[in-house]
């Protein structure tokens, strides 16, 4: 640094700079603004005499990895004005020794740090603070009554996304004339909100409480005089109503957005024309998610004619969507009524009365009758979203290309015919219709968009694939299942580098897999119910990435493939009525995140491995989720935040300028359990975990290493040849549910530790040949009946008899103690052979006697006689 005195102006942001910062910088005396952010700066901030430093007017730090807290040399920057040190590791407390005595400080930045601290009593140590901004920072604690009452200049104050706690304090803004923006958003704040609270900001503009929990009934006539704000946002506060008994004699507050959406919001208040036919400016109206019921009234929409976006998602509104929509509303850009008990047909001149529409969701209530006509007139048409309603007829062919905007359309679930339209867009939802016919033969992008889904599952669609779907290379999601398509897969699908989500089951293909040069990267395969040959080669897919793999009910043949074991992060595997053969690879046992493990109906040979014990995660503490085993990814214009295979979500956050949510219905998971096969829903996938292993040739014994799977619900390894005792150790099994041994060759007698099985609900171990007594009949296994246990000629006891007899006289617990009541067992045996001797003697003199009454008996009689005395004579 040295020779650079007169630098006034040096930005090195958004390099590779790394460690810390010389200590030489302090000697740029004329420097005025310095700019090193977004780098890999990292340590703490050198505490050296600043004061060579005291020009310095913009200091910004952020995007490093700076740690520990701001020195108290700081203070030397006396020229100091805007200062940003967020998305750092900087720790508390705040503001520190370092921040105090800045007099000519204005803006200070620290979003996304680490400071673990609670507010300090009072900041007044920045007497010209405008901005602070202090989310996502770890912030903890209350709210001090008097945090901010000397900052009589402030302007913005940012504390979302902490962990802050308690109640507003009445008075913590009551000097603050100049504030504009507040935002205490994503904290656990709660209680009621004070009617002072906020009433004597004259200058506020932006006030956001959302995603707390504050309760009561917020003082919506505090803000009566605010006639500068401009956006009021309470959502996500589910005790909290808004009064209502009030009136605005003169309506200085005019608000432009108004969210309460998952508030305690009643129908008096949308009924309020006091309140919403003052609102002239309102532009955003979000009532989603709240208690409204009834009709919307006609005034709400037409009265407000600046309104662009209304939401009133997931209510109970009823009433004809020929009643809401009568007149030309030109304003409204965004119109989600979904989740509601609106019915009636479509207007025909719907274009007509939303010219300008650009989002429309009535999703999931009860309209029917055709799609209109005026669809292609809505030429700014972005998102379409009438899924889950009662609409009938065709898809009007050309509606994708008559609609150069749309990007997004959903028709799933109705009772939709014909053909899928020609040039469909995007995303494209067309599932749980009628609709025949093939896939168009022409896909080509002219869509900002590069992530392409089409999902048309549950339709009676058939023929061949296209050769131009493969050869389009921008597909995300592709889902064609449970319809009539038949032919191969062609090598063209490992072209597809976006590809992670396919599913082909349930329909007639047939052939193998191709052999990818560069193995797909997909989170999701199902290729189940079809007719698949040949193996699964190791290079189709990269198996690190696989979260569920569903090849079952194919043709599949050969070994087990040992790449089986680099499915890391696999949750589902099932490779179930395939014709695969040999044994179990010890590869499989690296599986450690795996939900359901379904081999059933094979050909699989050879003993269990025991290092089956080491599946899964013994430390699983919470329901399992496989959310975080899919992607997170944006786009320039679309942001992918989430999917969660489980119920199989992806939310899309922004497309253009609408925030949309789409849910992806994947196929359930069939997996026998509880001596039945049951279908789980991918909502409930977390729930069960288990492993079917049924109708092979496994032989050998069980291995006693099989009860380290302690978190495991269900086990069935009935209708094979495994051989040997039960094991003791499956009473560590603390959390199954079901376990099924039937059908084997398992001997000995059965645990008595079983019992210890508190969740068991049912259980099997009928058709084997185990012996000894039944056991006890308590807690669960007080519910069993005898089918949990035939077909064991030499098993006894409850339910199967009332007695437990054994030719030793007595019987070994699984402990090798002698069972109580030995001596009780020995007079039982000494009785029984009494009983049959005396039995014997009676049926031979009842025979003779008989035998003396007829010429031919007589002969009979001394024939048997003299058979009896020579045998008697003999011995």
């Amino acid at each position: 640094m040295t020779g650079l005195g007169k630098l006034e102006y040096l930005d090195l942001g958004v390099n590779q700079f790394e460690r810390g910062i010389p200590a030489s910088w302090t000697t740029l005396s004329s420097l005025r603004y310095l700019d090193l952010s977004n780098n890999k700066l990292s340590g703490p901030f050198p505490d050296k005499d600043m004061t060579g430093l005291r020009k310095l007017e913009h200091l910004d730090l952020s995007g490093n990895q700076f740690e520990g807290g701001i020195p108290a040399s700081w203070t030397s920057l006396s020229s100091l004005q805007y200062l940003d040190l967020s998305f750092n590791k900087l720790r508390g407390p705040f503001p520190g020794k370092g921040l105090s005595g800045l007099p000519e400080l204005r803006e200070l930045w620290l979003q996304s740090n680490n400071l673990n601290c609670s507010l300090s009593q009072t900041l007044g140590s920045l007497p010209k603070i405008e901005h602070i901004d202090l989310s996502e920072s770890h912030l903890i604690g209350s709210i001090p009554q008097l945090a901010f009452s000397d900052l009589t200049s402030l302007q913005h104050i940012d504390l979302s996304k902490n962990n802050l706690v308690g109640n507003i304090p009445p008075q913590i803004f009551s000097n603050l004339s100049s504030l504009q923006h507040i935002d205490l958003s994503e904290n656990f704040l709660e209680g009621s909100i004070h009617m002072t609270t906020f009433s004597n900001l004259t200058s506020l503009n932006f006030l956001c409480l959302s995603r707390n929990f504050f309760h009561g009934m917020f003082p919506l006539s505090s803000l009566a005089n605010l006639s500068k704000l401009q956006e009021l946002i309470l959502s996500d506060n589910n005790q909290l109503g808004m009064e209502t008994n009030f009136h605005f004699s003169a309506p200085l507050l005019q608000l432009r957005v108004l969210a309460l959406s998952s508030c305690s919001i009643s129908m008096n208040f949308l009924n309020d024309g006091n309140f919403f036919s003052s609102q002239e400016k309102l532009e955003v109206l979000d009532l989603s998610n709240n208690n409204l019921s009834g009709s919307l009234p006609n005034w709400f929409i037409t009265n407000h004619t600046k309104l662009s976006f209304l939401k009133l998602r997931n209510n109970t509104l009823t009433g004809n969507i020929h009643q809401m929509l009568t007149q030309p509303i030109s304003s409204v850009q965004g119109l989600d009524l979904s989740m509601n008990n609106i019915s009636g047909f479509l207007p025909s001149n719907l274009g007509w009365i939303l010219p300008n529409l650009m989002c429309l969701n009535l999703s999931v209530n009860h309209l029917e009758g055709n799609l209109p006509p005026s669809f292609d007139n809505m030429s700014r048409l972005e998102i379409i979203d009438l899924a889950s309603n009662q609409l009938s007829g065709k898809i009007p062919s050309h509606l994708g290309s008559n609609l150069p905007s749309l990007n997004y359309l959903k028709l799933s679930n109705n009772k939709l015919q014909g053909a899928i339209p020609i040039t469909p867009p995007p995303m494209t939802y067309l599932d749980g219709n009628k609709l025949t016919g093939t896939l168009p033969n022409n896909w080509s992008s002219t869509s900002w968009i590069d992530r392409w889904h089409l999902d048309v599952h549950d339709n009676e669609l058939s023929g061949t694939l296209p050769t131009s779907i493969w050869k389009f290379r921008l597909w995300e999601i592709l889902i064609i299942r449970r319809n009539h398509f038949y032919g191969h897969i062609p090598s063209l699908i490992c072209d597809q580098e976006s590809l992670l989500l396919l599913d082909l089951s349930y329909n007639n293909f047939s052939g193998t897999i191709p052999n990818c040069s560069t193995p797909l990267r997909l989170y999701y395969l199902n290729l189940g119910h079809n007719a698949f040959q040949g193996t699964i080669p190791h290079n189709f897919v990269d198996a690190s990435m696989l979260v569920s793999l569903n090849a079952k009910s194919n043709q599949f043949f050969g070994d087990l493939p040992s790449w089986i074991g680099d499915l890391e992060s696999i949750r589902i595997l099932l490779l179930s009525k395939n014709h695969f053969k040999g044994p179990i690879p010890t590869q499989i046992c690296r599986l450690q995140h795996v939900h359901i493990l379904d081999l059933s109906k094979n050909e699989l040979s050879g003993s269990i491995p025991p290092c089956f014990g080491n599946l899964g995660d013994r430390n699983w503490t919470e329901e399992l989720s496989m959310q975080d085993a899919f992607w997170t990814t944006a786009q320039s214009k679309v942001e992918l935040s989430s999917i969660n295979i489980e119920d199989a979500s992806i939310r899309i956050l922004v497309i253009g300028d609408w925030e949309v949510e789409i849910t992806f219905d994947l196929e359930e998971v069939e997996f026998s359990t509880k001596g039945n096969t049951y279908t789980f829903k991918r909502q409930l996938l977390s729930w069960m975990v288990g492993i079917n292993l049924s109708l092979n040739m496994l032989v050998g014994e069980i291995p006693s290493e099989i009860g380290n799977l302690i978190m495991f619900k269900a086990l069935n390894f009935s209708n094979n040849k495994i051989a040997g005792p039960i094991p003791v150790t499956l009473s560590n099994l603390k959390q199954i549910e079901s376990l099924d041994l039937s059908h084997n060759l398992l001997n000995g007698s059965i645990p008595q530790q079983l019992t210890q099985l508190k969740f068991l609900e049912v259980f099997s171990v009928a058709y084997n040949m185990l012996s000894g007594c039944t056991p006890e009949r308590k807690d669960q296994f007080g519910t069993f009946d005898a089918d949990s246990y035939e077909g064991n000629v030499d098993l006894h006891g409850p339910p199967l008899d009332k007695s437990c007899l054994h030719i030793s006289g007595h019987q070994n617990s699984p402990n090798g103690e002698e069972e109580a009541g030995g001596d009780d067992n020995s007079v039982d045996v000494i009785i029984f052979y009494a009983i049959s001797a005396a039995s014997f003697v009676l049926f031979y003199w009842v025979t003779v006697f008989v035998m003396h009454f007829n010429q031919r008996g007589q002969r009979l009689c001394s024939n048997l006689e003299k058979r009896i005395m020579g045998s008697i004579i003999t011995r």
